[in-house]
C-alpha cells in the first residue's frame, strides 16, 4: 500500500513544517526503491489525535484517527508480522492537541513517527507531546525495556515527570532523531535523564532540544548506562542537565562515535559538568562544542576531545580530560 499526501494532512499543516524537507534527508532513491514515487511510503499510514480519536477507529486516516500512539504502535506491529517482508516501513502520524499523550511502554521497529504540530520546544498546547504532564513522579515520557530498530523520530517532544526520564529504551538501533525535545515540564524534582540507552549503535540526532518549563533541568541530558555506544552522531543539540553527557565506565564498546557542534551548558540549573566520558575503551570523538565547563575524562583519556570551547572563559579553552 502506498500512500500520499492527503488533504487531511495538509489540513493538519504538515506541508507548513519541515517535515518534508527532513524526509528528503532519508533520500527520495530510498522510497523509491521500496516500492513507491519519491516520498510515498510502501505500508500503511495511521493517524492520531487525542482529541477526536478513538481506539476503536481504524487509524488510517485523520477522520478516523487512534486517540493514542500506543494504539497505533501495536497496529504497525500486527501490520508488520502479517507481512512476508517484516521490515516493510511504516509511518505515524501524531497530532499537536491542546493535550500531551499517554506514555509509552512500548515503540515499533522500521517505522517513521511524525508530530504534525509546533515546534517542539516548549509546554504549550499544539505540540505533539508524549507523556504525561505529571510532576508526582510516577511516569517517564517513554519507558521500554526492549530493543527498537530503525526508527525514526521528527517534531515530537518527550516530556519525564519528577524522578523519571523523558525518553528510556533500552537498547536503540539505527534510529534517528530530529528537531525532536526531551523535556522536564513542570515538575519539582529533577527528572532522571532526558534521553537514556543501555545499548546505542547506529544513533543519529540532530537540532534537538533538552530542556525545562520549571526550575529543575534533568540531572542527566543524555546517559548512556550500557557497553555499546558506537556509530553514532549528535549534532546541533542544546544539551543541558546537571551533567551534559554521561557514559558509564561499563561502555566498553564506543567506536566511531561523535558529538559534533552542540551546546552543552546550563538551562535552570547550573551544569557540573558538560561532557562526563567514563567509557573504558572506545574514543568517543568531542568536536566543535561549546561546553560550560571542561570535560572529564576518567579512565585513562578514552574519549578524543578537539576544538571545543568553553562558555564563559577568559580566553578560548579547549576541553581536555580531567
Amino acid at each position: 500500500m502506498t500512500t500520499s499526501y492527503t488533504t487531511a494532512q495538509k489540513r493538519y499543516g504538515l506541508n507548513n513544517m519541515n517535515v518534508l524537507a527532513q524526509r528528503a534527508k532519508l533520500g527520495d532513491l530510498v522510497y523509491a526503491s521500496a516500492g513507491g514515487l519519491p516520498g510515498d511510503y510502501p505500508s500503511n499510514v495511521y493517524y492520531v489525535n487525542n482529541l477526536t480519536g478513538s481506539a476503536s477507529n481504524d487509524g488510517l486516516s485523520w477522520d478516523t484517527a487512534f486517540a493514542q500512539p500506543s494504539t497505533a504502535i501495536t497496529a504497525v506491529a500486527a501490520f508488520q508480522a502479517a507481512q512476508t517482508d517484516i521490515y516493510t516501513r511504516c509511518i505515524i502520524y501524531i497530532a499537536g492537541t491542546l493535550t500531551a499523550y499517554a506514555a509509552l511502554t512500548a515503540l515499533p521497529s522500521h517505522c517513521d513517527m511524525i508530530g504534525v504540530g509546533d515546534d517542539p520546544r516548549g509546554n504549550g498546547s499544539g505540540i505533539a507531546r508524549i507523556g504525561p504532564d505529571d510532576n508526582t513522579g510516577t511516569k517517564d515520557g517513554v519507558l521500554v525495556a526492549d530493543t527498537i530498530r530503525g526508527t525514526n523520530f521528527y517534531n515530537l517532544q518527550f516530556q519525564a515527570a519528577s524522578g523519571k526520564d523523558a525518553f528510556n529504551v533500552t537498547n536503540v538501533y539505527r534510529c534517528v532523531f530530529e528537531n525532536c525535545a526531551f523535556m522536564a515540564n513542570g515538575v519539582a524534582v529533577s527528572p532522571t535523564a532526558g534521553f537514556k540507552v543501555a545499548k546505542g549503535s547506529g544513533i543519529v540526532m540532530d537540532n534537538c532540544h533538552f530542556g525545562s518549563a520549571s526550575s529543575t533541568d534533568f540531572v542527566v541530558g543524555i546517559s548512556v548506562t550500557g557497553t555499546h555506544w558506537h556509530n553514532c552522531k549528535v549534532t546541533n543539540c542544546h544539551i543541558t542537565g546537571i551533567t551534559g553527557i554521561l557514559i558509564a565506565a561499563g561502555c566498553t564498546s564506543g567506536y566511531n562515535s561523535q558529538f559534533d557542534h552542540n551546546v552543552i551548558t546550563h538551562g535552570m540549573e547550573s551544569q557540573t559538568k558538560s561532557i562526563n566520558d567514563d567509557a573504558t575503551s572506545g574514543h568517543i570523538n568531542y568536536t566543535n562544542n561549546v561546553v560550560a565547563v571542561q570535560g572529564d575524562c576518567a579512565n585513562a583519556g578514552a574519549a578524543r576531545y578537539g576544538n571545543n570551547i568553553v562558555m564563559n572563559a577568559t580566553a578560548i579553552g579547549v576541553v581536555n580530560a580531567a
